[in-house]
């Protein structure tokens, strides 16, 4: 019985993709491969009804999914690769293409977040036509000028012959808005920038909603990226 509804599933998907399907019909589809000949639906609807939604699922901590009943170790540890799997897989597509402009940065930038489920600080290298050459994540933890190493940051600035930076961090529990601190460090970081004779082009800030670009807004934001 369980093994023709996992062929069904499946052909579901190879027919339709994930467009159509349930989150609980995700996860099963996920579990079939890491719990054999067992009711992965039933697997699935527990973690919903435990962690909310298939977002909340995929973010969890494995010690929190070994929790619910049918997660092994094993299983936990394979939806928790899921989203970074994704981090992955976006952050190489984008390097397979020029990425330039403001915009297209910003994106990137949103990107490289995706499955986080700490706070991180991101540098980005930039040319002075605005084009990305590199990047590189500086910190975790709370983003302020106690915790962000300015001097690491002009280092991968000059190893990269850049001429620019973008910074991005993320609230994976809150919106876009800049706490104070992230607006300080902002102010900190374009200072230290210009004794080098490069500038600060922006700051942006992520959450699971989606992202706010500081250059984007520049009446609200821009005292903030060019200080005097």
């Amino acid at each position: 019985m369980h093994e023709g509804h996992r062929y069904r599933l499946r052909e579901r998907f190879i027919n339709e993709g994930l467009q159509n399907f349930e989150p609980h019909n995700i996860l099963e589809l996920l579990l079939f491969y890491c719990i054999p000949q067992r009711d992965t639906n039933e697997i699935a609807h527990r973690l919903i009804d435990k962690f909310g939604s298939l977002s909340e699922v995929l973010e969890a901590p494995v010690c929190e999914l070994t929790q619910v009943k049918g997660i092994s170790e094993y299983s936990a540890v394979f939806l928790s690769m899921i989203p970074q799997i994704c981090n992955k897989y976006l952050q190489d597509r984008s390097s397979r293409s020029e990425i330039r402009g403001l915009d297209e940065i910003a994106k990137f930038a949103a990107n490289c977040f995706v499955g986080m489920t700490t706070e991180h600080f991101l540098l980005i290298c930039v040319d002075n036509r605005e084009t990305l050459i590199s990047y590189h994540f500086i910190s975790e933890g709370n983003v302020d000028s106690s915790t962000v190493d300015t001097r690491k940051i002009i280092q991968n600035l000059t190893a990269s012959n850049a001429t620019a930076a973008v910074i991005a961090h993320n609230h994976p529990r809150g919106g876009t808005k800049p706490s104070r601190a992230d607006l300080m460090t902002t102010i900190q970081i374009s200072r230290s920038l210009r004794t080098f004779h490069m500038n600060l082009l922006d700051h942006v800030v992520v959450c699971s909603d989606g992202y706010m670009s500081m250059a984007a807004n520049p009446q609200k934001y821009g005292i903030y990226l060019n200080p005097d």
